[in-house]
């Protein structure tokens, strides 16, 4: 069983229940130095089934509750284990043979933007992170909130790329209907209060 890409916000239990599995699974497969290229295949499996060619499930954790520094979910476990295999250039290929689909166009760029993190690569992330931006505001791109901050949220705290999250994040805002009346909004307010202080823009964060 699939779990939707658009649920903004809102608990999918389906989407959930795989992300906690899985993360659990990491855990015992890092415990136990399993090969890497065996765990990013299974993980690949789970975001870019073979069975829905034309579909990328990112299995994200609700903003509202976890961390807004390193947001969890699946495809951020994938791009890691990737990296560790040296799958990079496999998995890059693989997610951009999906874009086109309008179904997995936005996960599609919300995970190449978290490739492109881990690997460190701040200009392409920057891109990427413009991109999503460009696309939410012509609505052109029918990426949510939660998904975009899923990209942004990391990139937030690496000086290249910081302005380009920022943005993406504040866009963001609007776009998030929580079940939880404080978060994850005030969280996500407060983290673009640090990067404006961290810019040395105080009266910038203080009007958040």
């Amino acid at each position: 069983m699939r779990s939707s890409n658009n649920n903004d916000g809102q608990t999918d239990p389906v989407s959930q229940r795989v992300e906690e599995h899985l993360f659990a699974l990491e855990r015992i497969w890092t415990s136990k130095k399993a090969d890497p290229v065996a765990v990013y295949t299974v993980l690949k499996e789970a975001v870019l089934s073979a069975a829905r060619p034309g579909e990328v499930f990112l299995y994200a954790r609700p903003l509202s509750m976890g961390n807004l520094k390193l947001p969890r979910s699946v495809g951020a476990l994938l791009v890691r284990w990737a990296v560790k295999a040296d799958r990079a250039n496999e998995l890059r290929a693989a997610i951009e043979s999906r874009q086109t689909s309008p179904l997995a166009m936005a996960p599609a760029k919300v995970l190449l933007a978290q490739l492109s993190h881990e690997q460190k690569n701040h200009a392409e992330t920057a891109k990427l992170l413009g991109a999503i931006r460009e696309g939410m505001a012509k609505n052109g791109l029918a990426v949510t909130g939660e998904q975009a901050c899923h990209a942004a949220l990391p990139a937030l705290d690496v000086k290249e790329t910081a302005e380009a999250a920022a943005k993406v994040v504040a866009l963001s805002l609007d776009r998030i209907n929580s079940p939880n009346v404080e978060e994850p909004l005030s969280g996500l307010l407060m983290r673009l209060a640090e990067y404006e202080y961290a810019a040395n823009r105080p009266a910038a964060g203080r009007k958040l």
